[in-house]
């Protein structure tokens, strides 16, 4: 960071204060929890799904299911490995069909589990950091009208503003975290429901052809 921007930087800590400093660290995490998830949803994205999903629709040749489930077991993402144990329990002659439904119910669960996680804390960053930032603001306006009370009509104009500087400071910096922060948090949510149709409607097909 250069000199005179690294100075700016520490001007608006001195002025934001304690509030300031916070909000700058719950971005932090608030970024490094969207790059996470970013790169985990890149991880599971496969062009490959809905043309597996549609071959199983087309098909009902045994000899050429086995070999479409192949590519769950070659694939490495995470969804086809889930696939392919999806394909192992409902292969199982000796369970009922309840039972299948009830194991491949939980390995579902358990894939969705590891796409939400960390999604609550995101959602927990987006309502708190406008809060801050109010919090901020309020302790700004609060030194300004103390200095004003002390000083009287004497009061330096300069201190007034450097209240009143603090206060827009630390909201502007709270909005700036947590709509980010909202917006990551709904996309990823919609992401989760769009991989959680995509699972169930080729679990349903591979059941229906087993």
């Amino acid at each position: 960071m250069p000199t005179n921007q690294f100075s700016v930087f520490l001007d608006y800590v001195d002025k934001g204060g304690i509030i300031f400093i916070l909000l700058i660290f719950i971005s932090i995490v608030s970024l490094s929890i969207i790059l996470l998830k970013t790169l985990q949803f890149y991880s599971m994205k496969s062009s490959k799904l809905h043309t597996i999903e549609n071959e199983i629709l087309q098909t009902d040749d045994q000899n050429r299911l086995n070999e479409i489930y192949k590519i769950f077991e070659i694939e490495r993402k995470p969804l086809f490995g889930m696939f392919n144990k999806a394909v192992n329990i409902f292969n199982k002659k000796n369970l009922r069909e309840e039972d299948k439904i009830s194991e491949v119910s939980i390995i579902v669960n358990k894939e969705v589990d590891k796409l939400e996680k960390l999604l609550p804390s995101l959602d927990i960053i987006a309502q708190i950091s406008p809060l801050l930032g109010l919090l901020g603001t309020v302790i700004g306006m609060i030194s300004s009208f103390n200095q004003l009370e002390l000083g009287g009509t004497t009061v330096d104009p300069s201190v007034l503003a450097g209240g009143i500087w603090t206060a827009l400071l630390t909201t502007a910096v709270g909005l700036v975290v947590a709509i980010p922060a909202l917006i990551s948090h709904h996309f990823f949510e919609k992401k989760i429901q769009d991989f959680q149709k995509d699972i169930n409607n080729i679990l349903v097909l591979i059941k229906n052809k087993t």
